[in-house]
């Protein structure tokens, strides 16, 4: 559960043909406001994929969907959380419900290529990258 904790909060944010100075700055969060955001991650024993929605009022909502494979069984984990999102120093910071027991997980948010951005995690977790479509 510890990865997969980890894991939900290791996304990426994507957008839009967006400068890479512009996630320094306000526009990061114009760009995240209205944004759906898919990745599929692989820890080496899980795949999950995952579906953010970043609303403009601050709040996000979470689904993940991951096969954890065992060495003499697997299983199907299916988890959905809310919480809040915002921008601070520059960082996309997301709070969660559930994931995380509501601690803050904070990002460096840059484009990775047209449609997709990178997520560097700024508290330990992994950088994955996200592809974004607008809500």
């Amino acid at each position: 559960m510890r990865h997969v904790l980890a894991l939900l909060l290791g996304l990426a944010i994507a957008g839009p043909a967006v400068a890479a100075d512009e996630t320094s700055r306000p526009g990061l969060a114009q760009q995240v406001a209205g944004a759906t955001v898919r990745a599929e991650i692989w820890t080496g024993h899980l795949n999950e994929q995952h579906i953010w929605r970043f609303r403009a009022d601050g709040t996000v909502t979470g689904d993940m969907w991951a096969v954890e494979a065992g060495w003499r069984s697997s299983r199907h984990i299916e988890i959905n959380d809310r919480g809040t999102w915002r921008v601070e120093a520059g960082r996309l910071c997301v709070s969660w419900r559930r994931f995380g027991a509501g601690t803050p997980q904070c990002y460096s948010v840059t484009p990775a290529r047209a449609g997709w951005w990178r997520f560097s995690s700024q508290s330990g977790g992994p950088s994955f990258l996200g592809q974004v479509s607008r809500n």
